[in-house]
Parts: C-alpha cells; structure tokens; sequence
C-alpha cells in the first residue's frame, strides 16, 4: 500500500491536484485517504478495548480513555 502511493504520487499531483472539484476528484480523495483514517481508528480502538480488558473492564478506566483518545 505506501509503495503504491509512493509510485503513483506524482500522477496524482499532476492530474488530481491540479483539476478542478468535482463528482471524480471527491471519490478519488475519498478513496485514497479514508483507508488511512480507518486504520489509525482501528489501532486506537483496539488499543482502547485490550487496555480496557487488562484493567478488569473497569468503567472509570474506558472513561479515561475514551476521553484521552
């Protein structure tokens, strides 16, 4: 996955960035970055759940957390 970013960014600055908005350009950026924000939530919540458990479920520690995170 990062080494096909890393091979296509260049078409994607020159098509994608320099075109105007519209229907294309949303569901390119859309598809390109949303993966992005759905793995660093997926860790986070993963993160939240086995911190959770290791604290006996305790409600005051998953309070603390999901404040924090």
């Amino acid at each position: 996955k990062v080494w096909d970013f890393v091979l296509t960014l260049r078409e994607e600055v020159r098509w994608i960035w320099g075109s105007s908005w519209g229907l294309g350009k949303i569901l390119f950026l859309l598809g390109r970055y949303m993966t992005w924000a759905e793995v660093i939530l997926a860790v986070c919540l993963i993160l939240i759940l086995r911190t959770w458990a290791i604290w006996k479920r305790s409600r005051r520690v998953l309070c603390g957390l999901l404040i924090i995170f």
